[in-house]
């Protein structure tokens, strides 16, 4: 399910709070890295639970309606276009997503009843909800475009999420994002008798590259020895990035960036598969957000001449899908 950008992402947060720490424990990081990466996967399955709660919330206010003394119209021939839709019962007959929900406590509670009236009070007041329950017969490409809609727009930016998941998992705030996105990439594939949908762990057995390529490792593989790698090698490679840039340089290089540079050293010298350019590209992408302003002019110029220097020298050797560059 995570795809490698994550898994840098989630190596070096792991590699930032041990170095910082001054803890060494591999088996203590490896521990912390996977139960990080296992969280995405379960919040993943938090926020399709989420639609079902709100669905929920939808029907109790049908039910309310038809059971007044004096109904009005619409009470008395409520529209149910988006309470019936196919997407929620076949969550709801799911045996493998109740399974796992049921096991690690993934289901919406009263406690949630607040922030759920909030999504659907936001929803009930957007186009896209007005759009669907007004428009014409409804059918699989309908309920995928209002669902796109639905976990693009009432998710993000919501501060009262934010700190209801802030408070149930630390790892889940910064992974919110991402998940919504998977969400919304697998819609098309829940209504098939696959189960692409719904991840059974955090990595897959092999990936494509986008180059067309095959990694030599699977994505566990990858993490793994990512972050082991990394924590090993830190101070050898900090030690040698330090000789190589000038005062100047160093002054001005945070600690994330050092780190990040690191990661990207180590990343160029045990993964023979990866091209240097798709290394330097994900670590500089990764520093504009986990760093400052100007962290991604740096990590690009120093880990550019940093690399450049040990492929001239052969301490860094490519093989395979590694050796393609621009």
């Amino acid at each position: 399910m995570l795809n490698r950008r994550l898994i840098r992402i989630k190596v070096f947060k792991v590699l930032f709070g041990r170095i910082v720490s001054e803890s060494d424990s591999l088996r203590a990081a490896e521990e912390e890295l996977m139960n990080s990466c296992n969280k995405t996967v379960e919040l993943y399955y938090y926020m399709l639970n989420c639609a079902l709660a709100v669905r929920k919330y939808a029907e109790e206010k049908i039910d309310s309606g038809m059971k007044k003394f004096y109904p009005t119209e619409e009470e008395r021939n409520p529209n149910r276009r988006f309470v019936d839709m196919e997407f929620f019962r076949i969550l709801e007959d799911n045996a493998v997503f109740a399974d796992y929900c049921n096991k690690r406590g993934l289901l919406w509670t009263i406690e949630e009843r607040p922030l759920v009236r909030n999504i659907y009070v936001s929803m009930l007041e957007s186009d896209y909800y007005k759009e669907f329950m007004t428009g014409g017969p409804v059918s699989r490409e309908t309920e995928i475009k209002f669902l796109s809609s639905f976990f693009a727009s009432e998710f993000e930016d919501n501060e009262l999420l934010e700190n209801m998941l802030e408070d149930m998992s630390p790892l889940w705030i910064d992974d919110l994002g991402y998940v919504l996105n998977q969400i919304i990439r697998n819609l098309k594939h829940v209504y098939g008798s696959g189960r692409e949908w719904l991840p059974s762990g955090a990595f897959v057995e092999s990936r494509t590259m986008e180059d067309g390529g095959k990694y030599s490792e699977n994505d566990e593989q990858f993490a793994k020895k990512l972050l082991r790698e990394s924590l090993l090698r830190y101070p050898t490679i900090k030690g040698s990035v330090s000789e190589m840039i000038s005062n100047w340089d160093k002054e001005r290089l945070v600690f994330a960036d050092m780190l990040l540079i690191c990661m990207g050293v180590t990343e160029a010298l045990v993964f023979p598969s990866i091209p240097v350019k798709v290394t330097i590209n994900e670590y500089v992408e990764i520093s504009k957000y986990y760093s400052t302003v100007n962290s991604k002019h740096f990590v690009n110029g120093i880990l550019d001449r940093v690399l450049k220097k040990m492929v001239a020298e052969g301490s860094i050797a490519k093989s395979g899908m590694g050796l393609i560059e621009s």
